[in-house]
C-alpha cells in the first residue's frame, strides 16, 4: 500500500500542472459571466457536462489504447524501435481508439 502512495505522489507531482489547467479551463467555463458567455444556466450546466463527458471519453480511450497495446504488441518498445513502420503502426492504433472513444463509438 505504502509504494501505491509513494507511485501516485509521483505521478502528481509529474502532471500536477495539466490537472491544474483542465480544473482551471472548466472553473472559467462554469463561472465565466453571461457577458462573456452569453448561454443560460441550464445550457451552461449542460455544457459542464459535455466537458466532463469528453473528458471522460478521452480519458478512456487514452487507457484503453495503451492497455489493448500492451496486451496486444508486448515485443514493440517504442524506446529501442529502429522501424519506422512499427512506431507509425503504434501511432495509429493509439488515434482510433482515442478518436472512437472520444466520438462516442
Amino acid at each position: 500500500m505504502m509504494r501505491f502512495v509513494k507511485a501516485m505522489i509521483a505521478n502528481l507531482k509529474r502532471i500536477w500542472l495539466e490537472v491544474l489547467l483542465l480544473a482551471s479551463i472548466g472553473l472559467v467555463l462554469l463561472y465565466m459571466p453571461e457577458k462573456y458567455f452569453p448561454i443560460s444556466e441550464i445550457d451552461r450546466v449542460f455544457f459542464m457536462g459535455l466537458f466532463l463527458n469528453k473528458l471522460v471519453f478521452v480519458s478512456a480511450g487514452i487507457l484503453h489504447a495503451h492497455i489493448s497495446r500492451k496486451i496486444l504488441f508486448p515485443y514493440l518498445n517504442l524506446q529501442n524501435e529502429r522501424r519506422a513502420f512499427n512506431v507509425l503502426f503504434v501511432a495509429a492504433w493509439y488515434l482510433i481508439i482515442i478518436f472512437s472513444w472520444a466520438r462516442g463509438g
